[in-house]
């Protein structure tokens, strides 16, 4: 009798679901793909469900892509502001998405995070 596992392709953007950045500092979402048979041909990365546009007004987006055994995506959004909180999703072509809820802080750490 033969026993043959197969890993799912796993995605997962370092750091938790929720991340916490200070006005005006740079966004760094960093996405990776473990177990796919092959790096993924594309990598989708959407804020709040709609398809981040790399040539859009805002500026200061882009996208860092290395794809082997292990791919990964980086996201760096700078000057971050209010109207980029909300959900980020790194959807890889062959595998399930990830997601992490980022939140900009206006210099002051919610009473929530203190001990």
């Amino acid at each position: 009798m033969f026993l043959c596992s197969i890993a799912e392709p796993i995605t997962e953007i370092i750091g938790g679901h929720d991340l916490f950045i200070n006005k005006d500092s740079t966004i760094n979402l960093t996405c990776v793909v473990r177990y796919a048979p092959e790096p993924p041909p594309a990598m989708i990365w959407s804020h709040n469900r709609e398809v981040i546009n790399f040539d859009s007004p805002r500026g200061g987006i882009s996208l860092v892509t290395e794809k082997g055994p292990l791919t990964t995506s980086r996201l760096l959004v700078q000057k971050a502001s209010q109207i980029d909180s909300g959900l980020y999703t790194c959807a890889p072509s062959n595998a399930n998405p990830s997601s992490v809820r980022v939140h900009i802080l206006n210099g002051k750490t919610p009473s929530f995070i203190h001990p």
